[in-house]
């Protein structure tokens, strides 16, 4: 059976994570996966990182027409990619595709939530290099102001001690934690 304060059987009311699984749930940000799960170790896509800011944004309107093949109409996240392209929060992976069911980054992560950020008007000058990584150098050079910044305002941590592994793929159990430390200071 789920644990009593989740819900969900693959999330334990002692999980690192769970509080924060919880509080995504609640404020609408995500949903489960159905079948009572929600799939913390599952790898974040593209598209489920822009409905997420879609939904903080109270999912506004978007007229533009869609440039990218590989977003069909009437999908979960059709109209929250759209506007993320259109406020310049993401761009496709190409000139003409999005790639919606395509892992995201730890470091991709943090530049659409830093994009986000300035798209909402919040003060992004709050950055500083996070000194002690091992792997501070594997960030892209386009990620790491938005790196610095979500490392700044405690948004992202260290995936270890000594690593920011900014290349893994983002988890969701990860991404519910970095939304949720982001709607606490910022919404």
């Amino acid at each position: 059976p789920p644990a009593p304060s989740t819900g969900f059987t693959d999330v334990k009311t002692t999980d690192w994570f769970a509080d924060e699984v919880m509080a995504a749930v609640e404020q609408g940000l995500m949903n489960g996966i159905g079948n009572n799960k929600f799939d913390p170790n599952g790898s974040l896509t593209r598209s489920m990182v822009v409905t997420m800011l879609y939904r903080m944004a109270d999912e506004p309107n978007t007229t533009i027409s869609n440039p990218f093949t590989d977003v069909q109409e009437n999908r979960f996240y059709t109209k929250p990619v759209l506007w993320a392209y259109e406020n310049g929060i993401t761009t496709g992976s190409s000139a003409t595709t999005f790639s919606p069911d395509a892992p995201i980054t730890r470091q991709d992560l943090a530049t659409m939530l830093y994009r986000y950020a300035k798209y909402r008007g919040e003060n992004t000058s709050k950055f500083q290099a996070p000194g002690g990584y091992t792997d501070f150098d594997q960030i892209s050079g386009y990620a790491i102001q938005a790196m610095c910044w979500c490392w700044s305002n405690e948004l992202i941590k260290g995936y270890t001690t000594t690593t920011l592994a900014p290349q893994n793929i983002c988890t969701r159990a990860q991404a519910a934690t970095i939304f949720v430390r982001y709607m606490d200071q910022f919404e």
